[in-house]
């Protein structure tokens, strides 16, 4: 697979990730009068995809047997997944609350 379709998934899978907080928050919140938090969304769907592509960039590599191209191309990689899963991780939990419905919970 190229570089492209390998990206063309992960956008698509990011967004299957993001889907269900998204459902739970404009099920559970329809009955308030506020504004859909379309950025924290977007943000979370750019994180997933991001996480997924450098996940899948590195499995294509690995199964096309490209490695070792650099040990640095690996440990920027790893560092890159991390940050993004740890902070998509850092905003579910914190927006939980929200996406279950709790009055006032921002």
């Amino acid at each position: 697979m190229n570089v492209s379709q390998l990206i063309r998934k992960s956008i698509i899978v990011g967004l299957l990730a993001t889907l269900p907080f998204m459902i739970m928050e404009a099920v559970n919140r329809w009955h308030e009068s506020y504004n859909f938090p379309f950025v924290l969304f977007v943000t979370l769907w750019i994180l997933a995809s991001v996480f997924l592509a450098t996940l899948f960039i590195i499995f294509n590599d690995v199964k096309s047997k490209r490695y070792p191209r650099g040990m640095w191309k690996l440990v920027l990689s790893s560092t890159i997944m991390v940050a993004a899963l740890t902070v998509w991780l850092l905003i579910i939990s914190d927006q939980m609350p929200c996406f279950l419905g709790v009055q006032k919970c921002d």
